[in-house]
């Protein structure tokens, strides 16, 4: 889901992964930036972010709620629509597999060629890996959003997909790790299981975790190798980010 990420962006992600205690809030009206702040790129600004976070609550996407006495914010359920719409490949992660690839294949003319740069980001978005220029492949059903890009870029005419369950290509997760880089990725997750096991510093932790999931295509566990740190990874980031007893 190779994107580059904006302020909103990492607070849902942050919220998403941390459940409600991503961004904890003072009594007053400063925010306790600190921790949150230390989770975002260096060039993000306080002041930027004090800014995404007050728009954030007036927009409903998220919400202040007071837990023990101490104020948190939380995802609101149209900040997990919009989750859900930015980053479309969360909503199939934890989804069974049913066995059928999608093949996109396009023919856009070079007058067109800012159009079909912009299919090959949004394929990109959408966790699809390329074959060969033109030919992108994906494990997941993601007709609906493809199909509103397509029509509003006016592509209906330029881009075919075709859907079926056999893929003559040798085996399949050599085809996978070709595509998608899986064993690359599963060393980085072991890099940030390592940090959390030895108690590195959070933000340091979250902030790889971010970089980790803009290229991640989350692909079915059906498609990823044995024991996929990935997986551990993500459930231990929501243990490290839950509020401790006593």
């Amino acid at each position: 889901m190779a994107k580059n990420l904006r302020i909103r962006d990492f607070v849902l992600l942050g919220l998403a992964i941390a459940g409600d205690t991503f961004s904890e809030f003072t009594q007053s009206p400063s925010i306790k930036l600190g921790k949150i702040k230390g989770t975002l790129p260096p060039n993000y600004g306080v002041t930027n972010f004090t800014s995404a976070v007050s728009k954030m609550l007036k927009t409903g996407q998220i919400e202040k709620i007071i837990k023990k006495g101490e104020p948190y914010l939380r995802l609101t359920n149209n900040g997990k629509k919009i989750l859900i719409r930015d980053f479309p490949l969360f909503k199939l992660r934890n989804q069974k597999w049913n066995g059928k690839w999608r093949l996109v294949f396009y023919d856009i003319p070079e007058k067109m060629r800012t159009k079909r740069e912009y299919l090959q980001t949004k394929l990109k978005e959408l966790g699809f890996g390329m074959i060969q220029e033109s030919v992108y492949l994906s494990p997941f059903d993601l007709a609906e959003d493809l199909e509103e890009f397509i029509i509003s870029q006016g592509l209906q005419d330029y881009v075919f997909i075709h859907v079926g369950k056999q893929i003559i290509a040798g085996e399949i997760k050599s085809l996978v790790e070709k595509l998608w880089k899986i064993e690359s990725l599963d060393k980085r997750y072991e890099e940030i299981l390592l940090k959390i096991k030895s108690r590195k510093e959070q933000n340091e932790i979250f902030k790889e975790y971010e970089e980790i999931l803009k290229d991640d295509p989350c692909l079915p566990l059906d498609l990823l190798p044995n024991n996929w740190v990935g997986e551990r990874v993500r459930k231990e980031m929501g243990l490290l980010f839950k509020p401790r007893s006593g």
